[in-house]
C-alpha cells in the first residue's frame, strides 16, 4: 500500500520524519522522537500503517491534551491505517 507519502520499507505505510520506516516499524529511538514531536505539535502521520494495540496506547499517551486532559489530534493523518484493537475517536471540530 502506498499513497502520497514516502513508503515504509517493510509495509508501505507513511515513514516517520527522515526514516525509512513507519511508526510501527521504526526503532525505539525513531519512534520516541516521532511521538515526542507529536506531543509538541499534535501532528501525526500514520497513513497506511497497521496500528497494534500497544502502538495505539503509545500514541494516546503521547497525544497533547486540552484543559480537560482529553487528547487532541490537531493534525493527524490516519487514512488507510488499520487498527488491530478497538479505536474510538469522539469529538468535534471547532
Amino acid at each position: 500500500m502506498a499513497g502520497d507519502w514516502r513508503p515504509c520499507d517493510q509495509c508501505g505505510g507513511a515513514c516517520v520524519a527522515d526514516a525509512t520506516s513507519c511508526l510501527a516499524h521504526a526503532g525505539d529511538q525513531e519512534q520516541d522522537t516521532a511521538l515526542g514531536q507529536f506531543s509538541e505539535t499534535g501532528r501525526l502521520d500514520v497513513r497506511g500503517v497497521v496500528i497494534s494495540e500497544p502502538l495505539r496506547m503509545k500514541i494516546m499517551k503521547a497525544a497533547p491534551c486540552d484543559d480537560d486532559d482529553q487528547p487532541i489530534f490537531a493534525y493527524a493523518l490516519f487514512g488507510g491505517a488499520t487498527f488491530e484493537g478497538e479505536a474510538v475517536f469522539v469529538g468535534h471540530r471547532p
